[in-house]
Formats: C-alpha cells, structure tokens, sequence
C-alpha cells in the first residue's frame, strides 16, 4: 500500500470495511463498489468513489478521474486520513467498544 497511488478493491459484498479504513490512514483515495461495507465508510465524492457493481465503465471512469485531474486524488486522500483519524483510531474505537459494554451490562434482559 506504501508504494500506491490509488486503493482499488472493487470486490462485490465485501463484508468488512477495514482494508478501506487502513488505505484512507495512509492517505490513499478509494475506489470500491456502493455494494457490502464500502459504502458505510467510503465518502463517495470526498473520500473516493464508488461504482455500481456491474458497471465496468464507471468503475474505470472512477479510476480514470483520480489519475488525471489535477488534485483529486490528493484531495481525497486527505479527507479520507481525517476521517480515519476522526472515526477509527483506537481511543476511538476503544471508547465506542467500552460504551458498548456500559450499555449492556445497564440493560436488564431476560433469556
């Protein structure tokens, strides 16, 4: 990833979303399907892009974009390191997993 310009995994019902995080950390933009856990993180737009599963033209159109316009890639891969910085580091994610917790243990149910 360190030698990388653009992160490209158009892969359909990727269940997970952290390989997206991780290149976003490293100030990469995306380029994924809007299909599985891509969506849920990658800001189509701000972040990088997203295709239709299927649409093999926009996906190179996607990737045709961030090679050639001045600052786009750049662009994006600035907003996607902020982003991770914001919603994924690990006090972050650390606090959101305690809060998880807090919230279970409060509630009483019965089995």
């Amino acid at each position: 990833m360190a030698a990388a310009d653009i992160y490209a995994m158009p892969s359909r019902g990727e269940p997970c979303a952290l390989v997206y995080i991780e290149s976003m950390a490293m100030e990469l933009p995306v380029v994924a399907l809007n299909d599985g856990g891509a969506p849920e993180v990658v800001q189509n737009g701000t972040t990088g892009l997203l295709s239709d599963p299927g649409d093999a033209q926009a996906l190179a159109s996607n990737l045709r974009s961030l090679l050639i316009e001045d600052g786009l890639s750049a662009a994006f891969g600035r907003a996607g390191r902020e982003y991770a910085k914001e919603h994924h580091d690990g006090p972050r994610m650390g606090a959101d997993v305690l809060k998880v917790y807090r919230d279970l243990l409060s509630t009483k149910t019965s089995v």
